[in-house]
C-alpha cells in the first residue's frame, strides 16, 4: 500500500510497511508537548486499515483533503528508519481526524521544489501524501504542524538556542483542487468555445463614383447597363 522509493531506502526493495496510530481519531488535535513525546516514543500501537476496494477509497479521496508534508526529523530518514516513516506520519496524523489510507511517501528533487525551503544538503526530498476524510481534518493538521519546530532539547542546545531554521520545521501543505472552468466532450476533451472569425472582406470596399450617386447604390448586388435607346421608355427598359 505504501511505496517508498528504493533510492530513498538505500536500493531496497519496496516493502509493505506496518501501519501505526499514535491516538484514536479526536475533533481535538492534541498540543505540540504531548505530539512531540509521542512521536519519538519508541512503543507505537500497530493497527490495520478497514479493507476498503481501491475504487472506493478513490471516489472517496475526490472530495476528501490532502496534505503534503516535507521536512522530517533526521532520526526518522535515517537509514534503518526511514522503512518507519509511513507509520509515524500514520501515527502523527491521525491524531486529527480520520484517514482514508496509509500515507504514501515519494522521493522528490531537492531544490526548488514549489518555492519552499528545504534542508542546506543536496540530494533527494521526501514527500509524504495523505488524504483525510474530511477538509477541517485536513485544515486542522497543517495549521498544527506548519512550521513546527521537530528538533529535540539535545539537538537544540547543540545549535546554542538559535531559533530553527525553515527546514529544521515541519512543512505541511493542504492540496486544493483547481476548479475546471469548463465540461468535457464525449471524447473525453474539454468543450472550449471556438475564437470569433475576423470580419470576412467578400471584396473591395465600394468606391462612391458619380453613377453611384446618380442612380443610388443598391443594398444587394446589381448590373448597371446604360446606353438604351432613346424610343425605349420606362417600361420597356425594365424587361
Amino acid at each position: 500500500l505504501t511505496r517508498i522509493s528504493p533510492r530513498a531506502l538505500g536500493g531496497k526493495q519496496q516493502q509493505q510497511l506496518p501501519l501505526a496510530r499514535a491516538w484514536p481519531a479526536s475533533p481535538t488535535p492534541p498540543g505540540s508537548s504531548c505530539l512531540l513525546a509521542a512521536w519519538r516514543s519508541p512503543a507505537m500501537a500497530v493497527t490495520a486499515w478497514p479493507a476498503q476496494q481501491p475504487q472506493a477509497v478513490a471516489d472517496a479521496a475526490s472530495s476528501a483533503s490532502v496534505v503534503r508534508m516535507r521536512h522530517f526529523p533526521t532520526a526518522w530518514i535515517e537509514p534503518g528508519s526511514v522503512e518507519q516513516l509511513p507509520a509515524r506520519l500514520a501515527g502523527l496524523l491521525a491524531a486529527f481526524g480520520q484517514l482514508l489510507g496509509p500515507p504514501e511517501v515519494n522521493v522528490e528533487a531537492g531544490e526548488g521544489l514549489d518555492h519552499l525551503e528545504v534542508a542546506p544538503t543536496e540530494g533527494p526530498c521526501l514527500v509524504a501524501t495523505v488524504a483525510f476524510e474530511s477538509a477541517a481534518a485536513a485544515k486542522a493538521a497543517v495549521e498544527k504542524l506548519h512550521g513546527l519546530d521537530m528538533r529535540t532539547e539535545k539537538e537544540k542546545q547543540l545549535a546554542g538556542g538559535r531559533p530553527a531554521e525553515l527546514w529544521e520545521c515541519f512543512c505541511a501543505e493542504q492540496v486544493v483542487p483547481v476548479a475546471c472552468s469548463h465540461s468535457p466532450g464525449t471524447s473525453g476533451m474539454p468543450h472550449t468555445t471556438p475564437p470569433v472569425p475576423p470580419a470576412v472582406m467578400l471584396g473591395p470596399p465600394d468606391t462612391e463614383t458619380a453613377a453611384d450617386a446618380a442612380w443610388g447604390v443598391a443594398e444587394e448586388p446589381h448590373l448597371l447597363v446604360r446606353g438604351f435607346p432613346a424610343s425605349w421608355r420606362e417600361p420597356q427598359a425594365r424587361r
